[in-house]
């Protein structure tokens, strides 16, 4: 997914973009006129830029005239809007540098089209430049390349490393803003047995790319929901996602969770099972189960009312809310937001300030503070898959990804 900047004077398109924008996995910025979009761009590097051409301060024909005029592969995709559409605007708007046109009122449909396409040619060209490049390496360096033997396997999706005691576990699928799979569930539960080494005395758990963990890929599942069939969900939660939670807090070891990024779906619970949360101040807590018609899963109906008491978390669950970072803290659901430029070192340095201390009896306090709840947090998990097997299969789970496959907002019948 990508980092997309929003320019526009009006806070409601602000919001009404920022919102369907992160739904579908981006992560956003936003700048109210074009002199502070151009520092957003220069400092923050966005992907692409959705820009209104029609503002008082610094009017988006110089932002376009300055951005457009950038070389190619240093500048972001330009997608422009105005409500003066056609004609000689779009004309004028393409030779100046935009790689699309959008016409006001925006409808999400059109919105999605567009961003879809214009990133679609962006990495098209991207991998042609990455191709050119190695011809000329090859051409420089004669026979070096073919005397290197067989191509490397691909990363894994778990990449874990092991530094004065901490136990980094990085999430490594930054496409799929680290969604899990077979194979990185596998991965993870196989990096947190290793942190029962007793040369571990503390674990952060992070996420590589512009997301922390955005939960289950349901992209894995697609032909299942295109052939109409129930996808066993809370089969997935069974197998998968008890297991990784419960492996956190049986772990007598202080757990960090280094959000770097969005957090969605189970990706908000996998965080809030950790012992301490640090925030980056650009990520968002993302509680998408009611978008598609399901039921939040992996322990957050049993997490979130501890944090927030249950009515206020009923309100964020049924709601579908995203908490943003500096309301994640107020909340008391992080302990800690930091620059994003410094978020790992925040965390490694919270990490290694525990992994000093006590670990023995930080493991006895974990504990205790953990099992002090009236009902027991794996057999509240089992609950919920047994709801989510029900939830899985029904007709609005099904409109819910028919919509988010289509990209368009989802009709739900309450079945």
């Amino acid at each position: 997914m990508a980092r997309i900047l929003i320019v526009d004077d009006e806070p409601s398109i602000l919001q009404f973009l920022k919102l369907n924008l992160e739904l579908d996995g981006h992560q956003t910025l936003l700048a109210g006129d074009g002199e502070e979009a151009l520092g957003v761009i220069e400092n923050d590097k966005p992907d692409l830029v959705l820009l209104d051409l029609m503002m008082p301060i610094l009017d988006g024909w110089e932002v376009l005239r300055r951005v457009g005029g950038m070389s190619l592969t240093k500048r972001p995709r330009i997608i422009v809007m105005t409500a003066k559409g056609g004609g000689p605007n779009q004309a004028r708007g393409m030779a100046l540098g935009a790689d699309d046109y959008l016409v006001k009122p925006l409808t999400i449909d059109n919105l999605r089209e567009s961003v879809d396409v214009v990133l679609k040619r962006s990495e098209e060209q991207s991998e042609k430049r990455r191709m050119e490049l190695l011809d000329e390496l090859s051409d420089v360096s004669g026979n070096v390349l073919d005397g290197m033997g067989e191509v490397p396997p691909s990363p894994s999706s778990v990449i874990s490393d092991h530094d004065r005691g901490v136990l980094w576990v990085r999430l490594n699928r930054p496409q799929t803003l680290n969604a899990f799979n077979d194979e990185m569930g596998q991965s993870f539960l196989e990096a947190i047995e290793f942190a029962e080494d007793p040369a571990v005395r503390c674990v952060v758990i992070t996420g590589r790319g512009d997301g922390f963990c955005s939960g289950e890929d349901l992209r894995a599942l697609a032909e299942e929901y295109s052939a109409g069939n129930d996808p066993q969900l809370g089969s997935i939660v069974k197998s998968r996602w008890i297991p990784m939670i419960k492996a956190i807090q049986d772990l007598r070891k202080p757990v960090v969770a280094a959000v770097n990024g969005v957090a969605a779906g189970a990706g908000v619970s996998l965080a809030l099972a950790c012992d301490f949360r640090v925030m980056s101040d650009e990520a968002s807590l993302v509680l998408a189960f009611s978008r598609v018609g399901l039921v939040p899963d992996s322990g957050l109906t049993w997490l979130l009312p501890r944090y927030l008491g249950s009515g206020r978390a009923l309100q964020a669950l049924l709601r579908g809310e995203t908490i943003p970072a500096d309301r994640a803290l107020d909340l008391g659901l992080v302990n800690e937001v930091s620059p994003k430029s410094s978020i790992q070192d925040f965390a490694g340095d919270l990490a290694s300030q525990l992994a000093e201390g006590p670990t023995a009896s930080f493991g006895m306090t974990k504990r205790l503070v953990w099992s002090g709840a009236n009902v027991d947090l794996i057999e509240h998990m089992g609950k919920e898959a047994d709801a989510q097997t029900v939830a899985g299969g029904s007709a609005d789970h099904l409109e819910g990804m028919r919509a988010f496959f289509e990209k368009r907002p989802p009709r739900f019948k309450g079945r």
